[in-house]
This record gives structure tokens, sequence and C-alpha cells, in this order.
């Protein structure tokens, strides 16, 4: 393949990607893959399990420099949430999640049949490819984004007497150590304000904002979990012509309406949602970053709205969260050590005592 280059021994002709459930983690493995071949100045493909009908138009908003894998994307997805409980859905992982990881990494070496951004179906080799892992669900000898549900889960077992069992917060600990771990703040694992010592702190994981998602009049209803919401606001959608984002609460969505000073909404979390939602909600609300919805629509909104108006530039560092994830993964594969240190462990220590 061209452009591919060794580096501390490595060919390292590949870029692959993992990630967990929805569009928001693949996205980002993206943006941070093409990153890094841009801050290495190498020319590899980036190979992404391909699971969504809609994968190939969502990730066209980023770049058209990906190849699409079936094969992995079929090998992955029996690892990934798919709704109903989560806390079910978490006691599984444990049971079935290694099997599943030596079947994707076996798959991703060797020959492999892909498609490309024009839809033609190529076979190409692969022999020393890197990993990204975004929000894993499992463990790959990968740089990791992690949003550190070990922590979150541990947190929710203390707050609300769930018996979800030790195995699955040791997977999910074992799972997010990667190669390096980068856990974006503030978000859900820091609301109890940790400072965590198996992985770098940075400010959100954007790069580039989807702002043709946000190209909408009136109320918008993205992501799941909003349908309580949905006849509730349709009644004020004619009358308002603010840009207002209503979302089960993701990380994605809530950094990139809050960063255009879009209104964020989020409904309350539905039965069995996954902890990471709970909490994100929690700490977005104390940044005044999303307000929770409490059955007062038109308060709902305006509250929502003033705090779009207020909103803090403290919370928006530059280089923004993957340009410093990636030029810590640039310096670990040169053996140049890394500069992030707890730099931005404030946005996570701030989270738990923000008002």
């Amino acid at each position: 393949m061209s452009g591919r280059r060794a580096m501390n021994g490595r060919l390292m002709d590949a870029i692959i990607l993992a990630f967990n459930h929805g569009n928001g983690p693949y996205t980002r493995a993206y943006q941070l893959a093409k990153l890094v071949k841009q801050y290495l100045g190498i020319n590899v493909p980036i190979i992404i399990p391909w699971i969504y009908p809609n994968q190939d138009e969502i990730l066209s908003q980023f770049g058209r420099d990906y190849l699409l894998s079936r094969e992995l994307g079929n090998i992955l997805s029996p690892a990934l949430y798919w709704g109903g409980s989560f806390i079910d859905y978490a006691k599984k992982l444990p049971l079935i999640g290694e099997y599943i990881e030596r079947k994707f990494i076996d798959a991703s070496m060797g020959s492999l049949r892909v498609r490309d951004m024009n839809g033609r179906e190529l076979d190409i080799r692969v022999n020393d490819p890197i990993y990204i892992n975004a929000y894993p669900v499992l463990r790959l000898p990968s740089y990791t984004l992690s949003l550190h549900e070990h922590v979150i889960l541990g947190n929710y077992v203390t707050d609300f007497g769930e018996d979800i069992g030790t195995d699955v917060i040791k997977w999910f600990r074992r799972v997010e150590s990667g190669i390096l771990t980068f856990v974006s703040a503030p978000a859900g694992a820091c609301a109890k304000g940790l400072i965590f010592s198996d992985a770098m702190v940075i400010p959100p994981a954007i790069y580039k904002y989807r702002r043709d998602v946000y190209k909408f009049r009136g109320v918008k209803i993205l992501g799941s979990g909003v349908s309580g919401a949905n006849a509730a606001l349709s009644s004020i959608s004619g009358k308002s012509r603010r840009k207002i984002m209503v979302t089960r609460g993701g990380l994605a969505t809530v950094w990139e309406s809050w960063f255009q000073e879009i209104p964020v909404l989020i409904p309350k979390p539905r039965p069995g949602e996954d902890p990471e939602i709970i909490y994100n909600v929690e700490v977005f609300e104390k940044w005044k970053m999303a307000h929770l919805m409490s059955g007062d629509w038109l308060k709902d909104v305006d509250i929502a709205i003033k705090y779009a108006a207020a909103r803090t530039y403290r919370l928006i560092p530059r280089p923004l969260g993957l340009e410093l994830a990636a030029a810590e993964i640039v310096r670990h594969i040169r053996n140049r050590g890394t500069q992030l240190s707890n730099k931005y462990e404030w946005l996570c220590r701030e989270s738990a005592a923000h008002n």
C-alpha cells in the first residue's frame, strides 16, 4: 500500500477502528484516525467496521478516505448495545467478549474484503495495523477514547444499589485500558470529580462540528429516548424560530450543539438507560450545557435558551480534544513521551463542584 512507513520497527500499513454503539463513537474514531495520519504524514487506509445502513452517509461529512468492512462489522455487532436494559446487556459482555476480541483481531490481519467510498469492492492485505478504539466494549491493542464506563458503573452501584456484579466492572476496566487512554471531560465519568491515574483527560472529543446536522429551524428531535418529548414539543415547533436540540444525552450531540450555541434539552432517561447517560445529564446540567426536561415544555425551552446564551468559553479550550489525543498518539509512536499529563484534569474535577 502506498504511503506506508516504517516507524520504530513497525510497517504500520493500516489504521483499524473499533467502537461502541451509536454514530458518535465511529465518527470520533474516524476523525482521530485522520488526524493521526495527517500528523504522521502517512497515507494508509482507515478501515471501519460496517454496521449501520447510513454509516457511509454520516462518515462522508468528515472525509472520504475510509474503507468499510462488512466482515469486521459482522464480528463487532454482537458486542454492541442494541436497546433494552443496558445492565442486562453489559452482563453478557464478560461471557462473549474474549471470543469476539479474538475473531476481530484475527479477521483484521491478512486478506480483507472492503468497500471504498465510491461503492467499489476491494481485496486488501493488512499485516501491521494500529487500532483506534472509541468507547470500547472489546479489548484491543489500541489507542483508546474512553467513557470510563467502569467508573460510571461503580458510581451507579453505589448511588442506585443495583447488583451489576464485579465481572462487569472488571470487564470495562479491562477493555478501557489501552496503549494510551483518553477520557473526555466534562462528561458522566466526572460526576464525582474523579481524577484518573490510568488515563489522560482531554477536552471534548471534537475536531470538526457536524454543522450540516444542525441546519434546521424550529425544533428537531434527535437520538433515542425522546419519544415522550416528540408530541409535546411539536406543539411549539411552529412557533419557534430558534434551533433547539432534543437528544438522549450522548456526548457528541450535546457538545456539538453547545459549541454552536444551540440550546439542548434532554428528556428524562428512559428505564434501563445506559448509566453513562444518567451521569452525563448530571454533569451537563451543572455546567449549563443542557437542560433536563421537567414537563413544562415552554419553561424548559426558555431555560435551555438561557443556558446557550450564557455559555462559558472556559469549556472550549484550543486545541480541542481529538487534536490533543492525535498529537499524543503520534508522540508515542515516535517514542517521544507524553506532554498532556494532568493539564486538563480541572475539567473533571470542577464537574463535581461546579454550580
